[in-house]
């Protein structure tokens, strides 16, 4: 019965691939299924065990109330075994029967044990797996064993090649597909069984052949898989959980075959209170350090020494994503959308922004600026300029490198000029969700994330390479459930007209890297879309941004304080050990647990806080106008990706948004109406559909009397609008939106100019009076009404679909009259009917 604590600890092995989001999406339930089934599994080990065999003293059971601060504060699923532990707490202290008490308390015990183990482990293989994908060292065995097997294939550069009457398939070995996750918390978890192991040697001895004898099994499941897929033509068999979890059966029953666990002894690690109390208690007091320490090792960030913010965008190697021509009333296409005008020009109000157009880099013209960005880089850097830039990061320069998939325009083989002498790769892929295929999006930890992306709330992706990088780089943002897809110069833009074919790699990725250099920093980032005009200020993308330039704006001033952190955890956890020479210090080694995950609940938060204090995101030198659209209470889409234009996007307004940059405002979407008229001189409310509260009439009321402007859009479309709970509440009935019934004729052209004419009829029409202006159509209809209040003004328009992608295009449009006439409309409303301060335009020098 004692070897049934091996299956338990697949079953919680096998749990982390469907709590994680590492390959796929997590299937939580299915987890827990695994969590409980290896919960029982346990407790059928120590089911027998009476009261009168074991003795649990008290000193094992008081500190277990230190874990509920890790309970709170660590988030789910890294907080299971923790959870475990506070079950073994209630279940010692509820439970009067010892005969019933002590296995269940043993199981939980052993249980969270075992799971905050397996926990401890996560980050380095995030770490490292991030960086290393590449098992290609085995790809010779696995062409050999395939031919023993009767599979025809050759190997070559690293691939092996599967020859089959219908198709060449490639095939890389690497740890994904290998199943390198699962088979190291297997080990780990046959590992934590050592404390309790009394002919330690001969279960050593076994655990080494399990683990060299596992290598083999990863490699003959994996060309079993190799079959699988060109039996089945699914790739996702490489990392699906499920088809994971049904390979390693047969590994469990090896190691249940190899393993002989008569002399478990679990019990008696509580059975005695320890020798040398004081000891123990200092000992304790050094695992709290050690951890704090640990935390602080890889958490803490020097604040360094701030820099004056003069920014260098080199145009000069660069022919995409230009700064140099502004997106303005006049100019569309795809061109006056993709480029970085607007992301340029907004930075120059936070830092000062100059563009190098006709200079090569060279170190004196490096000196006079702080930070350097190379973008999208279509032409090559000089011997002279890489090594100049280099030394001006040596120096204390910060260097932003900004790639794209699949090497498109050559730009990844070009910036890997510069970025290699920090040891960074941009690889020649492009990512994709694992299972959708679609887009990928980032959500930052609540904890210990890196200062560039701590108040990003997310962050999509338009599709990114990855980056190899050193270990000691610091790790901004790692793509979980990623396909990598190798580029290919075949096609427009290098993408591969096949996704599921058997050389992509499925998993944890790096997407942007930062780098501490001499006295300088280097950040590597993968996706130049998301800072085109079209996209830079939706989703996470301006506090990424900002996040960057600060982290980049300062001087090493004490990096050095992380190795201190590093040596201190290392003195701590050997005085530790040295102070219990004597002592058996598997008796304590729960309570070293339960102190060190404290530690960890202590420690995450205060060196989080501590970025927050030191990296705080800039305030603008020079102001400018933002105008704010609520999500809460609209109806409506406004997404990063490039708008398009169709009659089913009536509900999309990604244009609308876009041209507002198109007369110098900064747009944002809001959630909240509070965070809107705490950030905006403009509010922005179309289609409501949500029920005012009292507390937000009240605010629209003295934001507006204070000088805001609302802009208030309404369609016949929008069944369920509530506009007029918001306009009732601030003019009771003298402006108000009304359903009108009868027909009337509206004037109609298309791209060619032709007018027609269309018979329509119910629409939506503002009546009232007292209007400060309102705009008539050719029927005498009023389509856009102001009204003051206060110091400010509400302005309503109708109808709001005609200012959705299906009427105005996309964010690509050439426009014909009609969108035209549109798109003026808009400007008017913005430029004449918006009323407020004299804002600086938005320019770059």
């Amino acid at each position: 019965m004692r070897k049934l604590i091996l299956i338990g600890i697949v079953f919680f092995s096998l749990s982390w691939l469907f709590l994680l989001p590492f390959f796929v999406k997590p299937y939580t339930f299915v987890g827990l299924i695994l969590l409980a089934s290896g919960w029982i599994t346990t407790f059928f080990t120590f089911k027998n065990f009476s009261s009168k065999k074991i003795r649990i003293k008290k000193i094992y059971v008081i500190t277990l109330p230190l874990l509920i601060p890790p309970l709170i504060l660590i988030s789910f699923p890294y907080n299971i075994g923790v959870i475990f532990l506070v079950i073994a707490m209630l279940v010692y202290f509820l439970f009067p029967s010892k005969s019933v008490k002590y296995p269940l308390f043993l199981t939980s015990i052993i249980s969270g044990y075992i799971l905050i183990l397996q926990t401890t482990f996560l980050p380095f293989y995030q770490h490292i797996s991030a960086r290393f994908h590449d098992f290609s060292a085995m790809s010779p065995l696995v062409s050999f064993l395939s031919t023993i097997m009767g599979i025809k294939n050759t190997f070559f550069d690293k691939t092996v090649y599967v020859f089959t009457s219908l198709d060449i398939y490639p095939f890389t070995v690497t740890s994904g597909k290998l199943g390198i996750f699962p088979f190291l918390l297997i080990l780990i978890g046959i590992a934590s069984l050592v404390p309790f192991i009394q002919t330690k040697k001969r279960f050593v001895k076994t655990f080494l052949f399990l683990s060299i004898g596992g290598v083999f099994y990863l490699i003959l499941r994996y060309i079993f898989l190799m079959a699988l897929f060109i039996a089945t033509d699914k790739l996702e068999i490489f990392w699906d959980p499920f088809v994971t979890s049904l390979t390693f059966i047969p590994f469990s029953f090896l190691s249940l075959k190899m393993f002989s666990l008569n002399h478990l002894s679990i019990p008696s690690i509580f059975e005695s209170n320890v020798t040398q109390k004081k000891l123990v208690f200092i000992s304790v007091a050094l695992v709290f350090v050690f951890i704090f320490s640990m935390v602080g090792t890889f958490s803490y960030q020097d604040p360094g020494v701030k820099k004056s913010g003069m920014i260098l965008i080199d145009e000069v190697h660069s022919g995409w994503e230009n700064t140099t021509k502004k997106m303005d009333k006049e100019w569309y296409g795809t061109i006056s959308t993709y480029n970085y005008y607007c992301w340029a020009s907004w930075l120059d109000k936070y830092y000062k922004v100059f563009v190098n157009t006709n200079s090569s880099l060279k170190i004196d013209l490096l000196k006079q600026y702080d930070i350097l960005i190379l973008k999208c880089p279509t032409t090559a850097y000089s011997d002279e300029e890489i090594n100049a830039v280099k030394q001006f990061v040596e120096e204390g320069g910060g260097l932003y490198l900004i790639g794209d998939h699949t090497n498109v325009f050559g730009m990844n083989y070009y910036l890997n000029q510069v970025a290699k002498e920090f040891g960074i790769t941009f690889n020649y892929d492009a990512t994709y969700d694992s299972v959708t295929l679609m887009h990928t999006t980032y959500t930052p930890q609540h904890y210990c994330s890196h200062p560039i992306v701590q108040f990003v709330p997310k962050f999509s992706f338009l599709t990114s390479c990855t980056l190899n990088a050193p270990l000691n780089a610091e790790d901004v943002i790692v793509g979980y459930g990623l396909l990598s897809e190798p580029g290919t110069y075949s096609t427009n833009y290098f993408f591969r007209r096949m996704f599921y074919a058997p050389d992509a790699e499925s998993g944890v990725f790096l997407q942007t890297v930062a780098l501490k250099y001499g006295k300088g920093r280097v950040v590597a980032f993968t996706d130049s879309t998301v800072f085109s005009n079209f996209a830079i200020f939706m989703d996470g993308y301006p506090n990424f941004t900002l996040g960057t330039m600060e982290y980049l704006n300062r001087e090493n001033l004490f990096s050095y304080l992380n190795v201190v952190f590093g040596v201190v955890a290392i003195a701590a956890a050997t005085l530790s050990l040295y102070l219990l020479r004597k002592e058996n210090r598997f008796k304590i080694l729960l309570v070293f647990i339960v102190v060190g995950v404290f530690s960890f609940s202590i420690a995450a938060p205060v060196f989080t806080a501590l970025n927050e204090f030191y990296y705080p995101l800039p305030q603008p030198h020079t102001d400018f106008p933002r105008i704010c659209f609520v999500q809460g209470y609209s109806d409506f889409n406004i997404e990063p990706q490039p708008a398009i234009s169709s009659p089913q996007y009536s509900k999309q307004f990604g244009t609308f948004f876009i041209w507002t940059q198109r007369v110098g405002y900064v747009p944002s979407v809001e959630e909240t109406l509070r965070d809107a008229v705490d950030k905006g001189d403009v509010v922005v409310i179309i289609n409501p559909v949500k029920t005012f509260s009292l507390e937000d009439k009240k605010l629209v009321s003295r934001y507006l009397e204070k000088g805001g402007n609302l802009i208030l859009m309404d369609s016949i479309i929008n069944q369920d609008s509530t506009s007029n709970q918001l306009l009732g509440f601030l003019y009771g009935d003298t402006f108000k939106l009304q359903v009108m019934k009868d027909m009337h004729t509206l004037e109609v052209g298309n791209s060619t100019g032709e007018q027609g004419h269309l018979i329509a009829g119910p629409y939506l029409a503002i009546v009232g009076s007292g209007f400060t202006y309102s705009v008539l159509n050719d029927d005498n209809y009023t389509a856009v009404a102001v009204k003051d209040y206060g110091e400010g003004r509400v302005i309503v328009v109708v109808d709001s679909y005609s200012f959705s992608n299906a009427m105005m295009g996309g964010s690509f449009t050439v426009p014909d009259k009609t969108q035209r006439a549109i798109y003026e409309t808009e400007y008017y409303i913005l430029e004449n009917l918006v009323g407020g301060k004299s804002y600086t335009p938005l320019n770059i020098s």
